[in-house]
């Protein structure tokens, strides 16, 4: 009796191992469909979200990560796929400044950088400070998320927080409302 449950348990495994392992893959209608891994893969891929720049350009699929800060790997089943859908979190806003060599000063993009970031991370963006030149400041992810550590204390780099906060509307709008309030302290 136990040689014959030996041989069952054998068969069973055999099955099991010989059925192929599946991962996600990203089909052209941006869609994520399970495919079945060849030549002996035994993890999937899938790309991850790298806070204030978005989704990595790892595709999701058999095989293994070449570089683990973009990409996040898992083992492959035959049941079901590991890699899921990575959650592309919320986006805002944040305009991007650049050297103007002609006026030595920093300048406003044309258009503002659309930023990505986990769900439960704070809206940042990050502009040139009242000392930043063209050699002491480096718009950091194109203007999303935080300075640099120790830039806003040596005044190269700002911070605020807020869905396009360090663009002329919000600039223009704090004049204005600073034009508001400055006659009633000049009264008191």
């Amino acid at each position: 009796m136990k040689f014959l449950l030996l041989v069952l348990a054998t068969v069973i495994s055999s099955f099991q191992a010989s059925e192929p392992l599946q991962c996600n893959v990203l089909n052209e209608a941006e869609e994520l469909v399970a495919t079945n891994c060849t030549g002996g893969v035994t993890t999937c891929t899938s790309p991850i979200l790298v806070e204030y720049t978005g989704l990595s350009d790892q595709d999701y699929g058999c095989g293994t990560c070449s570089d683990n800060t973009t990409c996040e790997e898992c083992e492959a089943v035959s049941e079901t796929p590991c890699n899921t859908l990575v959650d592309a979190g919320h986006t805002f806003n944040c305009p991007n400044y650049n050297w103007d060599t002609d006026t030595e000063d920093w300048v406003m993009g044309e258009t503002d950088t659309t930023c990505s970031a986990l769900n439960d991370t704070a809206v940042i963006c990050n502009s040139p400070g009242a000392t930043a030149t063209a050699n002491l400041y480096t718009a950091l992810n194109a203007g999303c998320g935080p300075c640099p550590d120790g830039t806003v204390e040596d005044g190269t780099c700002k911070e605020c927080e807020g869905d396009e906060c360090n663009s002329a509307a919000a600039a223009a709008l704090r004049f204005f409302i600073l034009t508001l309030i400055a006659p009633i302290f000049n009264i008191v």
